[in-house]
């Protein structure tokens, strides 16, 4: 899914690109150069100019209707993942900081696993538990998912501290 995304966004910012390009090369060559500008110029430029704002148009709907719908009704969801992934680089640099070799990826994971509400800051702990209790099941499970998901995608890299090297 987020490849199609990024496909539609190039497909989109590259049609803006196309629709401000042939607006320039009018407005150089009939109007500064001060050439006659053919009587068919506007439609030309209508045409190209519409086509591509409503090509634009449709591209950007289909990148908004492939977002996850799950994080636009709940923005806690987003939240718990924005502070799992501030939790991960901390227990890393900590590590670093102590000078002890960084800890695999894998492990950080396992760790997050065994109590998954520890990576939760005190404002996004407050909103989850402070909220429906059938919410909070359904937010704990999706975090659970997203850990998994996480594990799945970076569990297998070890990281290295080349600063060490001599």
């Amino acid at each position: 899914m987020a490849h199609n995304q990024a496909s539609l966004s190039v497909a989109a910012t590259g049609l803006l690109w196309i629709r401000s390009f042939s607006e320039i090369v009018i407005v150089v060559r009939y109007h500064l150069r001060r050439h006659p500008a053919p009587t068919n110029t506007p439609v030309a430029r209508d045409t190209i100019y519409g086509l591509c704002t409503v090509t634009f148009l449709i591209l950007i709907t289909n990148i908004v209707d492939g977002m996850t719908k799950e994080h636009a009704r709940n923005p806690l969801l987003a939240k718990i993942e924005e502070d799992t992934r501030n939790s991960i680089i901390s227990k890393i640099e900590a590590e670093l900081s102590r000078r002890n070799p960084a800890p695999t990826l894998a492990g950080v994971f396992e760790a997050i696993k065994q109590d998954p509400d520890s990576v939760l800051s005190d404002h996004t702990r407050q909103a989850v538990y402070g909220g429906d209790p059938d919410q909070r099941d359904i937010l704990r499970e999706r975090h659970r998912d997203y850990l998994d998901r996480l594990e799945e995608k970076y569990g297998r890299y070890v990281s290295e501290d080349r600063s060490r090297e001599t």
